[in-house]
């Protein structure tokens, strides 16, 4: 199978399945942004890499964690409409130590969903202070969110929820492990991800390519 065939029958099992972890041979990229515009709409890019307190950026996960591990969270929850799928990439030749985690929301128990689906949060941002749901609908789509570091909740519900889902989220995680040239794609209206934390090695030169692709293309997708 084509390099690109493979790329868009990843981007399908991403969006049905919630992630899809895939070989990611030199010279791909375009092949999988390609597959992503078409599917999805626009694709953005972001270069990943560990940072301390220090170097992060203000009002980052960096910022707060530094080179540890960070905690289940949706990419750009602070957006009315998060990218649809993100596609975590190792370029390099390199395996790297720290893995990354998903977990989808249909595998919370039934109850505990319902809750998260019912819940406000506080977002800060420059321009004011807004309230905006754990769960948005956008066509037929429910878009589910999930970043406790950036959002505080604003009604009982959230913060019953912010006590009880981050344990849940790890127990229910798949862990990908960062082989050479490799690539996890994430449905990030309905899964989350996280950091986890070194085994012993040494991930200070870890560097992962973010691509974020978002919905413009249509609500079909």
């Amino acid at each position: 199978m084509a390099v690109r065939d493979r790329f868009r029958e990843a981007v399908e099992c991403a969006l049905e399945d919630g992630f899809a972890a895939i070989p990611f041979p030199d010279g791909s990229r375009p092949h999988l942004e390609q597959a992503l515009k078409q599917r999805i709409g626009s694709v953005t890019s972001t270069s990943l890499s560990i940072k301390s307190e220090e170097e992060a950026r203000p009002n980052s996960l960096s910022a707060k964690y530094g080179a540890g591990e960070f905690p289940h969270h949706t990419d750009f929850a602070f957006r009315p409409y998060p990218p649809r799928l993100i596609a975590l990439i190792n370029e390099t030749d390199e395996a790297y130590d720290r893995s990354t985690a998903v977990t989808r929301f249909v595998d919370l128990p039934e109850k505990l969903l319902e809750l998260h689906a019912n819940t406000l949060w506080n977002l800060k941002t420059r321009a004011g202070s807004f309230v905006i749901g754990g769960t948005t609908s956008i066509g037929d789509h429910n878009i589910r969110r999930w970043d406790i570091e950036f959002l505080t909740p604003h009604n009982g519900i959230a913060h019953l929820v912010a006590e009880k889902i981050p344990e849940v989220f790890s127990k229910l995680e798949t862990i990908h492990k960062w082989e050479p040239r490799s690539a996890v794609l994430v449905d990030n209206w309905n899964c989350t991800h996280s950091r986890g934390v070194t085994q012993g090695g040494d991930d200070k030169n870890r560097r992962l390519l973010r691509l974020e692709a978002w919905h413009h293309a249509g609500m079909d997708n």
